[in-house]
């Protein structure tokens, strides 16, 4: 919560999660860009081992999309 200019803890929390929650989205999209277009086998490898880190992190702090977030990703795919 913003309270006269400052921003508490909880919100910087927040937008942490928001940032990384669009890493993994963002690693997701590239991976699954690189697979479709047939880049190298290496790449495709390193790009899925970007992506499962991530997620791996993202269960590891418990970092979850809420109901809006995960509706804007399937409606609204970006990259």
């Amino acid at each position: 919560m913003r309270v006269g200019g400052m921003v508490q803890n909880g919100d910087i929390k927040k937008d942490e999660n928001d940032v990384f929650l669009e890493l993994v989205h963002t690693a997701l999209m590239l991976w699954k860009r690189a697979e479709a277009s047939q880049w190298d086998c290496e790449k495709v490898r390193w790009l899925k081992g970007v992506y499962v880190y991530l997620l791996k992190e993202a269960r590891r702090r418990s970092v979850s999309l809420n109901g809006r977030q995960l509706l804007e990703r399937i409606l609204y795919p970006r990259i």
